[in-house]
């Protein structure tokens, strides 16, 4: 793991850095550029995590969540091998910003945690994930941090750049193959890259089938079973495909490029395959699954400017068309399958100016447009569209030791349900069917649900003081306003990935009597707002170094799905003879508003005995409370950690053990999730070949095949972590 040390400045001569002094110390200092103002790594205020080159081809996996896990402070909401998201210090979906070269991804993601994060890890040069508040250039989306993933699909320079991976794995029999090349020459540069990757269902670890078996669950792939070989989650696998292609005009000044990249992928959604009883046949599977598209266009450029107020331009734009249709059973047969669509189209200027009386300083304007639809039989929100319009500018100095940093963003958000109307209880109609209503009862009082403004704006403050030679502290202070998203103000509906019904916070449901429930319509709604502090004390020289990192972060009138103990039934009269997915018992989780807290600790301690062996120990705790004194629900539990590693000549080696601590701090209706060790261990010989430095790798996976179960995940009862499973492959980089 590698920590780069932010900061918001220009980079000038009293403040530069040499790569001999980069390279001192046991923590390695990279530049970060998922900022306006590329980042000096010697200075920072809140602690920013970077993965790259060889750590980042060995943790790349089919998702973003399972690539980042064992980042100190990033979890992630696990949905099996087939979607997984990052959760940072205890917040995800839309309070965590998923960004690519800057530019939100224009997925589904952050509407449900359930859905794929549409960025390939595989082809990515760099990764950077900005903890706490990164409001001020990245909106109130990112009240939660941000994980911007690079790559070099618009190049910066015609240097010739290469690489290519090929790997198997046993624990999903999934065979990944992909490569990149970028070049050029004179004024123009190219890139080329894509990948394919193919998976079957995947392997179980043996206590876990055990324990599903005892219990008669569905989602183990009884076939398997069946033909004595080895267990694993029925309908769990997935395919998935990529071509992108870019081009830059490079100039003195600068250079101006245009990308295009096309995404496909297909899966099942594990825990949703229905076993049915068949005359022919002791069961018969109805398999639920996923066909995801995208079509991603960006535009980047950077310019400087050597007259004026000025020194640089930088400007970025993107559009992405993105598309996944859920399928039941037959593809051919649509009555069950819901289709979401997504398109965003963003735009951000970045203007840099030159020193004023000791400030330096970037202005940031940006607009953003959204407009998200699922329609079908478990579309559980309206079709609505999100405009922002954006203004940030963050200004720092240097007084003597200390970096001072100033920043503020204000926006401008609009949320509209594009036509939608929803059924409301009439309060006055003499309901039957055992004091549920049916949803043609419901029709005759129908409700517009219209259009929202906000006004979100953020501030922050903070400083860095270099006390002594290797050592810095920071404090920064950030209140932020967040505005909901549509999914959490219009949801009502099943969702099929979380196995849940969903209703938006603009609804309460109410009981008029016992046994009698309505949805009622409970006005406008309220923006987040969120007090965070954070204080860092690192130590980045010599041959032991640590990060130590605090936070407390207060946020009013937080947006938190609660169970509310019914289910669909209670609420809507069905047939108990209903077999589809969509018409089943599921339980009722509603968004609802309370004060919450969140705090917590992150360690990482680094040992380096000697120039081949550094030994890391690391760990973090994060509490997630209601200020009623309820605990949040699928909040992540403590964990620790330690890893060696081992450089000698051609060969490395890295044995890592990981402890997750049983997680009790529940909420209404959550179950507590026992505690588990993973065990991992990698092997490579790198040698150089016609210039390139190929790798030939081998990985095992939870080498003592435990039972492992993520307590952040909806389906951690269905979908536990994989079992024991090892990945050969090879790998080169020119």
């Amino acid at each position: 793991m590698k920590y780069a040390l932010l900061l918001f400045s220009l980079t000038s001569p009293t403040l530069a850095v040499s790569a001999q002094d980069l390279a001192t110390g046991v923590i390695q200092q990279i530049e970060v550029y998922g900022l306006p103002i590329h980042a000096s790594t010697m200075e920072y205020v809140q602690p920013i995590t970077v993965i790259t080159d060889d750590e980042l081809r060995s943790k790349s996996t089919a998702t973003l969540g399972e690539t980042l896990k064992n980042e100190v402070g990033i979890h992630s909401s696990y949905y099996g091998p087939v979607a997984s998201s990052p959760i940072i210090r205890g917040l995800d979906g839309p309070r965590v910003l998923i960004t690519q070269n800057g530019l939100d991804v224009g997925d589904a993601s952050r509407g449900g945690p359930d859905h794929l994060v549409s960025t390939e890890t595989g082809s990515a040069e760099q990764i950077e994930i900005l903890r706490g508040p990164a409001t001020l250039f990245y909106g109130a989306g990112a009240i939660g941090g941000v994980v911007n993933v690079l790559d070099d699909r618009v190049p910066k320079s015609n240097d010739t750049k290469a690489q290519f991976s090929a790997s198997h794995n046993t624990v999903a029999k999934e065979k990944q193959a992909g490569f990149g090349v970028t070049a050029g020459a004179g004024s123009f540069a190219y890139h080329l890259d894509g990948f394919w990757r193919y998976g079957e269902n995947y392997k179980l670890p043996r206590s876990a089938v055990h324990e599903m078996e005892h219990h008669h669950n569905d989602e183990i792939d009884h076939e398997e079973i069946h033909r004595g070989q080895a267990r694993r989650l029925f309908n769990s696998a997935a395919s998935s495909q990529s071509l992108n292609l870019g081009a830059s005009y490079l100039m003195e000044a600068g250079f101006i490029g245009i990308s295009y990249g096309k995404l496909a992928r297909n899966n099942g959604v594990p825990g949703h395959g229905h076993f049915e009883e068949n005359a022919g046949a002791e069961h018969e599977a109805e398999k639920v699954g996923s066909e995801l598209r995208q079509d991603r266009w960006q535009l980047l450029s950077e310019i400087s400017v050597d007259t004026g107020f000025l020194t640089s331009i930088n400007s970025k734009i993107g559009y992405t068309d993105y598309q996944h249709q859920e399928i039941h059973g037959d593809a051919d047969h649509t009555d069950g399958n819901t289709l979401f669509e997504n398109t965003t189209l963003q735009g951000r200027t970045d203007l840099l100016h030159r020193e004023l009386s000791g400030w330096h300083g970037a202005l940031s304007l940006e607009y953003k447009n959204t407009d998200f639809s699922s329609i079908g039989a478990e579309a559980f929100t309206p079709p609505a569209q999100t405009d922002t319009w954006a203004l940030a500018l963050v200004e720092e100095k240097h007084l003597g030791k200390t970096l001072w940093q100033l920043g503020a963003r204000i926006e401008n958000t609009s949320l509209k349900a594009n036509g939608a109307t929803l059924p409301i209880a009439d309060h006055d109609h003499d309901h039957d069917h055992d004091h549920r209503m049916d949803e043609e009862e419901q029709v005759s009082d129908v409700f517009s649900l219209g259009e929202y403004d906000f006004t979100p704006y953020s501030l922050s403050a903070g400083l860095v003081w270099n006390f002594t030679a290797g050592y810095k502290f920071g404090l920064s202070y950030a209140y932020s306003q967040r505005a909901p998203s549509a999914a959490e103000l219009f949801a009502l509906g099943p969702h099929i990935g979380t196995r849940t019904y969903e209703v938006g916070g603009l609804f309460d449901i109410h009981e008029e009597a016992p046994g009698e429930f309505h949805l009622d319509f409970i006005g406008i709604p309220t923006k987040e707002k969120s007090d965070n502090i954070d204080i860092s004390l690192r130590k980045h020289a010599g041959n032991l170094g640590f990060v130590f990192n605090a936070f407390y972060n207060e946020i009013g009138d937080y947006y938190y799905q609660a169970d509310t103990g019914l289910t669909n039934r209670d609420l809507f009269d069905h047939s108990e003879n209903d077999t589809h997915e969509h018409d089943a018992e599921l339980p009722v989780y509603i968004f609802r508003q309370e004060d919450a807290e969140f705090y917590g600790v992150e360690l990482e301690l680094m040992w380096r005995p000697a120039d081949y062996l550094q030994w890391t120990l690391w760990g973090d705790i994060i509490q997630a409370e209601l200020k009623s004194g309820e605990y949040l629900p699928r909040t992540p539990p403590k964990r620790i950690g330690m890893y060696w590693e081992l450089r000698r000549n051609a060969w490395a080696g890295k044995l890592s053990t990981s402890h997750n601590f049983q997680q009790d701090h529940t909420s209404f209706g959550e179950t507590t999730t026992g505690s588990y060790t993973l065990l991992d261990a990698e092997v490579t010989y790198t040698w150089t070949l016609n210039g390139a430095d190929v790798t030939l790798f081998m990985q095992a996976d939870n080498l003592a095949d435990e039972e492992a179960r993520v307590h952040s995940s909806f389906l951690k009862d269905q979908a536990p972590l994989p079992g024991r499973g090892f990945r050969l492959g090879l790998r080169g980089v020119l």
